[in-house]
């Protein structure tokens, strides 16, 4: 069996797997090369830089919120105690550092209704104007039901898309294209 060789020969980049040898002849700066081995050895070096690169990129904030349905069709919706101009929405929440969307979403629901889900597929993502936030809905089957509801919350209702209360614009387009995709795949 035969090893492919890695070879520096007259400042270029020779590889060879025993008697084929391929020539790569672009000149690789010293500087540039020097900097590559230090950061192979070190790889702690390029971790501590990119934290610190990270720092001046934009850090936006992130709301997940579900779409969950039952057999009957219906969607539920939570009262919010904190949202004075569309009390009822979707259930959801903020997302921690460290966090997926999905991992937010079922950790908010948990926290918010007692309720387990499965995430079935993301549904609608948006950049919310003049923020730094990102809203991101996702259709959800129940596994199970409402145990109680947290302490931001007034209650909990299931309601039929034609009778859902006024949400929010967000809210409203991600119930719209979770009904979309019930009729693409009825």
């Amino acid at each position: 069996m035969q090893v492919a060789r890695l070879f520096w020969k007259l400042g270029y980049w020779v590889i060879g797997p025993g008697d084929v040898t391929v020539t790569y002849t672009q000149e690789i700066p010293p500087l540039k090369s020097g900097l590559a081995a230090v950061v192979r050895r070190v790889p702690l070096l390029i971790e501590i830089a990119q934290w610190f690169y990270r720092l001046r990129l934009a850090h936006p904030t992130v709301g997940v919120v579900g779409v969950i349905t039952d057999d009957e069709g219906r969607i539920l919706l939570v009262e919010h105690i904190f949202h004075p101009k569309h009390p009822w929405g979707l259930p959801g929440g903020w997302m921690e550092r460290g966090e997926g969307p999905e991992e937010t979403l079922k950790r908010e629901l948990v926290e918010e209704i007692g309720l387990q889900v499965t995430i079935r597929r993301p549904l609608l993502v948006r950049r919310k104007n003049g923020y730094e936030h990102l809203d991101m809905a996702f259709l959800c089957e129940p596994q199970g039901e409402v145990h109680e509801v947290s302490a931001e919350l007034l209650r909990f209702q299931w309601f039929r898309p034609d009778e859902l209360p006024p949400l929010s614009d967000f809210h409203t387009q991600a119930v719209e294209e979770a009904l979309r995709v019930f009729e693409v795949v009825r």
